[in-house]
Formats: C-alpha cells, structure tokens, sequence
C-alpha cells in the first residue's frame, strides 16, 4: 500500500513538472503591452513565459522594445521561425540610474526595438536576448501584438530621389561627351 502511495505522488509530482515546463502566455491581440523577463546569463538568453500564445484571422505586427536597462537586443521566433531581430545597441552597463520601460522605451534610440508583421493564424512567439546589458544582471522589455501591418517607411521626398539619379545622367552625358572629343 505504502509502494502505491509513494508511486502516485511521484507521478503526481512529474504531471506537475510536466505541466508547468510545457505551459504557455496567452497573449491578446490589441491587449496592451505584455512584459518579459531575461534572466543573466551568456547569450543566447531565453525568456521567462515562452512561448507566448494566440491567434488571429487578420494579420498582426508584433512592436518589441528593450526596457530597463540599455543593451539587450531581443530576437523573437513564431514557433522555431526567426521573425525579427530588435535593433543594434551598445550597453550602457554599469550605468542604469533611471530604467525606461514601454512607450518610453520605445520611443528613446538608445533602446533596442522593432516592429515585424505576422499574417493571420495561430502563433507561439520565443523571446531571446542575443545580447545582454550585462550577463551578470536580469533584464527585461516589452512586446505587443495589434491588428495590421507595422507603420509603413516613409518614401523619400522628391528632391532625394531625383539628384542621384540627375547625378548619373550627368556623369553618362560627360563621358559621351569625352569620348567624341577624342574621336575628333
């Protein structure tokens, strides 16, 4: 009898460790800011919480950002798909007297961040840091999902576009003219 109570704790304790180390974030979409943490380490460093649940019948766009702390630069995968890679920064390690989060964050260059558009489905986003503001300190950030495509990149204005090209029609017209000089 003992034997049976002590093989039914067991398998209680490993559904449990089972359980927990395969649950998942449920994310909503156009829910807000969601925040993750890294914990120290040598990068790659994954995040605590993935993979980061849900789906969507409209395409969305994930705007991450590295808070707290400058100089973690985050990589995010749908499933085992790399979808983007944040942007480069330099660590400000040991300086972090004033940590910036979200919005704030986002909104400050020093700051990783970046914006990657997913079509519509079901998605289990990772959070990676592939650098770290320092290995020795826990960091985090914060990521949403929203309906739609990232902002759209402005198109150069009028005048930038057209004198490189005026440059080269410039440069082909003096060699022409070069050349018939040499043949006269």
């Amino acid at each position: 009898m003992k034997q049976i109570q002590i093989g039914v704790v067991l398998l209680l304790v490993i559904t449990l460790i089972v359980g927990f180390a395969g649950a998942d974030t449920p994310v909503t979409v156009g829910g807000g800011w969601v925040n993750y943490y890294v914990a120290a380490g040598t990068p790659p460093v994954p995040s605590d919480g993935n993979p980061f649940t849900f789906s969507s019948e409209v395409p969305t766009h994930i705007t991450i950002t590295d808070g707290g702390c400058v100089g973690d630069v985050p990589q995010i995968y749908d499933f085992d798909a790399l979808v983007g890679t944040g942007s480069s920064v330099t660590s400000e390690h040991p300086d972090c007297a004033n940590p910036v989060w979200r919005d704030d964050a986002l909104a400050d260059g020093r700051f990783s961040h970046g914006c990657f558009n997913l079509e519509a489905g079901r998605h289990a986003l990772s959070i990676q840091n592939i650098q770290m503001y320092s290995e020795h300190h826990g960091d985090g950030g914060d990521f949403r999902v929203d309906e739609g495509y990232c902002d759209a990149v402005p198109s150069p204005e009028f005048p930038s576009i057209f004198l490189p090209a005026l440059f080269v029609i410039g440069f082909l017209g003096a060699v022409m003219l070069i050349q018939r000089s040499r043949e006269h």
